[in-house]
């Protein structure tokens, strides 16, 4: 039952704060558990694979006597995201009243907290109490955003780092303000969201204007089951272009983009399922994103990737860079500053030279950089080759980094890749044609909407069959270098 998965989420916040020792997966998948088998876990630790609730409480028995219960009320699920937070900053249990009631029938010592049942009419009052009473206590540079009627998940994340909980809806007047007093507490340029939102657009724009980015998380499994110090290994790759020369002047040259990267559930789940358990992974060029906090967050998983990768794979970050956010809605520029900074840090640490940014609002309408942003970006993004942006035209710094446009900045979907990713490339092929020039195209799919490596597949099939030797796929890493020279740059920096 979902009171049963929300007393298990509970319980592992308590005893992985302690001890990681208890991994669960509450997606219908095999996709979270098949991770232990990957990176070897199954052989080189005793893993005991339970399927009862009730048989893991009695595993970890001398854990949970002598814990305190939160109640939650099941009438009003806001209630929930108070236990959680509440439970977090003090080592409890949270629990509806039957499941405390079949704990102590069980014979577990668990004595009652706090009881929240039928203490608060709406979510108002539960978002106010929480500010009022336990913000304080709180970790102000992770917030908690996930629907109060789900249980698990991200829950046991949230109560481990001590972070608050809280579902609004910035559409709603009064959504709007609460959500505003605990952004505006939130240190700008260093904090962000884990979970998701009513409205995608609407909740990552509010948040990036006060310096808080996003982490799609909201169905995040374990991940502090992998967030321990592990030292990347980078991909070996055979290099095209070191020089000039090496770039051809009748040639488009095409980087084929996966999105989601900045999805932490996605790189998880989505992108094995979709994408690394292709049987045409690594038979042509096309490059993934992922987040370069997961050199940190999930060093195992990045690893494993990276493993995978021939010279036909590549990586790049997700909008944009350190986390999901739009950059051209902040309006503190040092607290803008300080998260290229962090961008470029731990861009550094995950090995991808390549960037990509959002300059959007909360309908995706784009905006082109202003001269500030591009200011911030050269100053602060000093090891990143190239920073694609979905609505820049192609410019140089004196800094070195090179900001180029995306001509395909998010294909919603698998309908016609091979058509609207062609036009575009189409399109470069008759200016190289016409000035004498190699044009340079960065095209990104959504996986999401059904786009699978077999769509990206037919595409390159289609235009090398259409072009030939005029059009090269190539890695994103590749592409930057090649555009780079092109423009005068080095290939590295």
């Amino acid at each position: 039952s979902a009171d049963l998965r929300q007393m298990i989420a509970s319980l592992k916040a308590v005893v992985n704060g302690k001890e990681v020792r208890l991994f669960t997966c509450d997606l219908d998948s095999d996709t979270p558990i098949g991770w232990l088998e990957r990176l070897g876990y199954t052989e080189t630790h005793n893993v005991i694979v339970m399927e009862d609730a009730w048989e893991v409480v009695d595993y970890f028995k001398d854990d949970v006597n002598g814990l305190g219960a939160v109640l939650y009320d099941t009438s009003n699920m806001h209630s929930l995201d108070v236990a959680c937070t509440y439970a977090g900053l003090n080592d409890c249990l949270t629990l509806s009243y039957s499941i405390y009631g079949e704990l102590v029938n069980r014979g577990y010592d668990v004595a009652v907290e706090e009881d929240y049942r039928g203490d608060f009419a709406d979510k108002y009052e539960a978002y106010e109490y929480l500010y009022d009473t336990l913000w304080d206590q709180c970790t102000h540079r992770i917030l908690i955003h996930f629907n109060s009627a789900e249980v698990g998940h991200v829950r046991s994340f949230g109560m481990l780092v001590k972070a608050a909980f809280v579902y609004l809806d910035g559409a709603e007047t009064r959504d709007r303000e609460i959500m505003e007093k605990f952004l505006a507490d939130m240190p700008a340029g260093e904090s962000c969201i884990y979970g998701w939102y009513p409205a995608e657009g609407r909740g990552v724009e509010l948040a990036s204007r006060y310096g808080v980015w996003t982490y799609a998380a909201d169905y995040l499994q374990s991940v502090e089951f992998f967030a321990h110090e592990t030292e990347i290994v980078l991909p070996e790759y055979t290099e095209s272009f070191t020089q000039r020369s090496d770039v051809d002047d009748g040639t488009v040259y095409v980087a084929m983009l996966v999105s989601e990267g900045d999805n932490l559930q996605y790189v998880e789940n989505g992108l094995y399922d979709i994408c690394f358990s292709s049987d045409l992974l690594g038979d042509f060029p096309v490059s993934f994103s992922i987040s370069p906090t997961m050199a940190v967050m999930e060093p195992e998983l990045l690893n494993w990737y990276y493993e995978q990768a021939n010279d036909n794979i590549g990586f790049t970050t997700g909008p944009s860079g350190v986390g999901y956010t739009y950059t051209s809605v902040w309006e503190d520029s040092d607290a803008l500053a300080h998260f290229f900074e962090l961008t470029n840090e731990y861009c550094g640490i995950a090995g991808i030279d390549v960037v990509n940014n959002w300059s959007a609002v909360e309908n995706w309408a784009s905006h082109p950089l202003t001269d500030e942003v591009r200011s911030i970006m050269n100053a602060e993004c000093t090891d990143i080759l190239t920073i694609i942006d979905n609505a820049s035209t192609t410019a140089t710094s004196a800094d070195g980094l090179l900001i180029t446009n995306m001509q395909v900045g998010y294909l919603q979907t698998s309908d016609n890749v091979t058509g609207v990713f062609g036009d575009a490339i189409d399109l470069a092929v008759a200016e190289t044609e016409h000035y004498g020039e190699p044009s340079f195209v960065w095209l990104q799919g959504n996986p999401w909407t059904r786009t699978t490596m077999q769509d990206f597949y037919d595409c390159y099939n289609a235009i090398k069959e259409q072009y030939g030797d005029k059009g090269e796929f190539v890695r994103a890493d590749e592409l930057a270098r090649a555009q780079r020279l092109f423009y005068g740059l080095p290939a590295e920096r």
